[in-house]
């Protein structure tokens, strides 16, 4: 696993020798990505335009270090996920948004690929792999609600396999993500045993971006994507309270209540 200190009060600059998309393998179907904790701008390559009230362009503070922190705690379980990050600050690529939205140029647009590419090579290598649907978790960061983790899978439609597999109980239940969270103290939205069928369940703001629905395949959501597709994977967004991950001591703690959550959800659910 590469662990980078990423961390940094002022943004930090492009180093051509250096690569802005990292990743690892793991050993089983399951995946952690990261697209908004990079920190690196670019001193030639103009920023997103920023036209919309809802446009970001700050990064989701600590989440690097909680994508870092949770692959390396799940490992000593003996866990061993695939991961994608981004080092690259939202400000010049967004990789939660279609590609119009997310960059300015050619020289973002290669990253933009890199990222997607990667995350689908891996989505296709599980697949075949372990011949399972595998899981997606999209690690973001929210200052919302500030000890609170927020799931996004838009109603449910984005693990959509599972949730059939499984029943409800996968997303809403005492083993679900959320319900292990909980009973480890963590504050947790939606509430567990709220049926998917009490729409909108799930806030609006966080039910799912653009990863949730490209990697997912949803069909019926307000979020359009033209890329062409073969496998897909259950995809669930994972919103962290900006006081989960306040400073690096806390963000490694909450890391190791985060990962004991997956792992517990994983066993109970067949994932591994």
């Amino acid at each position: 696993m590469v662990t980078v200190n990423t961390h940094k009060e002022e943004m930090l600059y492009y180093d051509s020798e250096r690569s802005y998309i990292e990743y690892g393998r793991g050993t089983c179907p399951v995946i952690l990505t990261a697209p908004h904790g990079g920190y690196f701008g670019f001193h030639d390559v103009d920023s997103r335009k920023v036209e919309l009230p809802s446009t970001i362009v700050t990064p989701d503070a600590m989440t690097q270090e909680l994508l870092d922190d949770t692959v390396a705690y799940l490992a000593k379980q003996g866990i061993h996920v695939y991961w994608v990050r981004a080092m690259i600050i939202r400000k010049y690529c967004d990789l939660n948004r279609p590609p119009a939205e997310s960059y300015e140029g050619e020289e973002m647009a290669k990253y933009y690929r890199e990222y997607h590419n990667t995350v689908e090579m891996f989505i296709d290598e599980m697949t075949t792999k372990y011949n399972k649907v595998p899981m997606m978790f999209d690690l973001h960061g929210q200052g919302y609600m500030l000890l609170c983790t927020i799931r996004g899978t838009k109603n449910g439609l984005s693990c959509e396999h599972h949730v059939e597999k499984h029943g409800e109980e996968f997303l809403i239940g005492e083993k679900s993500l959320l319900g292990c969270l909980e009973d480890q103290g963590v504050d947790i939205d939606p509430p567990l045993h709220v049926p998917l069928s009490s729409f909108p369940q799930e806030m609006k703001t966080f039910e799912g971006g653009y990863c949730t629905v490209r990697y997912s395949r949803v069909e019926h959501t307000d979020i359009v994507v033209t890329t062409p597709y073969t496998n897909k994977a259950s995809v669930m967004q994972v919103e962290t309270g900006s006081f989960q991950r306040k400073d690096r001591n806390v963000t490694r703690a909450f890391a190791a209540t985060l990962g004991e959550a997956i792992a517990q959800h994983s066993v109970a659910y067949d994932l591994l």
